[in-house]
C-alpha cells in the first residue's frame, strides 16, 4: 500500500534497494551470530548418536502396491497422522 501510493517509479526503485539491502544486511549480521555462537557454546556436543539411529522403519508387507500406499495415507485415529511413524 505504502509503495503504490508513490507516484514516482525512481522513488520506487530506492524504497526497493533499501529494503534489499537492509535485508542483506541484517542476514549477514545474523549469520555472523549464528556462527560465533555455534563456535563457542559447540551445539549438539556430547549427544551419543548410534549410526544406524537414523534408518528408516520397515514397510509392512501388507502396504505394497498402489492399493496399500493409497490405504496407508487414511490415518487410522484424529491423531495418528501427527504421532504415527508415516510422514
Amino acid at each position: 500500500l505504502g509503495i503504490g501510493s508513490i507516484a514516482k517509479a525512481a522513488t520506487v526503485g530506492k524504497v526497493g534497494g533499501l529494503a534489499l539491502g537492509y535485508f542483506i544486511l541484517m542476514s549477514t549480521f545474523a549469520l555472523a551470530i549464528g556462527l560465533v555462537v555455534g563456535n563457542l557454546i559447540h551445539p549438539g556436543e556430547g549427544l551419543n548418536i548410534a549410526a544406524g539411529a537414523g534408518d528408516a522403519p520397515k514397510v509392512a508387507e501388507d502396504a505394497e502396491g498402489m492399493a496399500g500406499f493409497l490405504l496407508s495415507i487414511i490415518p487410522t485415529t484424529l491423531l495418528a497422522s501427527l504421532t504415527g511413524e508415516s510422514i
